[in-house]
């Protein structure tokens, strides 16, 4: 499968980000729905259009990082953000995840970019597990990862600090295998994908 990527029912176009999305990478992170699930060392306060740019480029040139932005098959909406990253050829692992901009809530934009990044992790780069890390109270990426057949690995307790006040918040762990991207995870999320 040969970059940018395709969903599966055509409407998505996934493709490496440049400059034209860097703005909109910037709105997304921003978003006040967005931040409550990031941690603000992972994205302060006071993101911008230049940091995005030295973060996409920087990110572009690191071999175990594949970022992809989401946009409509016609490439005039920006619809979110997904990728692989950390990723060990040798242990043939990576992390992913998935951020979709707040107006394409509810509408399958996850669950077809989802699928597509699943298809490339497992079927294009041959990899044998994928992990997901979101908070405990994104009750969005959990009900994807759920309904989809992802394997809850456990909770990491008071892992991140917490955005706002003091303490700290608890972090899911879940995990995709090759075989059971093939015998399961596939299948659901392509049902749900074709009931859209």
């Amino acid at each position: 499968m040969a970059l940018p990527l395709v969903s599966l029912s055509g409407r998505l176009i996934l493709s490496p980000p440049t400059e034209r999305d860097d703005p909109h990478f910037v709105a997304l992170r921003s978003h006040p729905e967005t931040r409550q699930y990031i941690p603000r060392q992972f994205f302060p306060d006071n993101f911008t259009v230049e940091a995005a740019r030295a973060r996409r480029e920087s990110r572009a040139s690191d071999p175990a990082i594949v970022d992809f932005s989401i946009r409509s098959k016609d490439g005039d909406e920006y619809l979110g953000a997904i990728g692989i990253f950390h990723v060990d050829e040798a242990m043939k692992s990576c992390e992913s995840g998935v951020a979709i901009s707040p107006a394409a809530f509810r509408t399958g934009v996850a669950t077809e970019a989802f699928h597509a990044v699943m298809r490339y992790a497992f079927e294009t780069r041959g990899l044998h597990r994928v992990v997901f890390h979101t908070a405990a109270s994104n009750v969005r990426m959990r009900g994807l990862l759920d309904g989809a057949g992802a394997k809850l690995e456990g909770i990491l307790r008071e892992v991140w600090p917490a955005n706002e006040g003091d303490g700290f918040s608890d972090a899911c762990v879940y995990s995709i295998l090759a075989q059971e991207w093939t015998e399961t995870v596939k299948s659901r999320l392509e049902e749900r994908i074709s009931r859209l």
